[in-house]
């Protein structure tokens, strides 16, 4: 979990907001193919699952991006503590 370092750290703001816009998109593109899939347009599902795909993992990895570096902070503190 994030401590007092990484709220200060510019790179962790930067990678917490990319998560966020990440975490967005897959939001969008889940609500797209549910709005799709209440219109029974069953030939749109593919693309829109293939998106879904993408945008979840481009999220995993924005969200893990952030959470490394973040957690690097804490083992600094922790390894000039020790």
């Amino acid at each position: 979990m994030p401590d007092k370092t990484s709220e200060s750290c510019e790179l962790c703001r930067e990678y917490l907001r990319e998560a966020g816009v990440a975490i967005r998109r897959h939001l969008r593109a889940v609500a797209s193919l549910e709005a799709t899939v209440r219109e029974n347009n069953i030939d749109d599902l593919r693309p829109l699952a293939d998106a879904i795909r993408e945008a979840g993992m481009a999220r995993e990895n924005a969200v893990a991006r952030y959470i490394t570096h973040a957690g690097a902070h804490s083992m600094k503190t922790n390894s000039a503590a020790g």
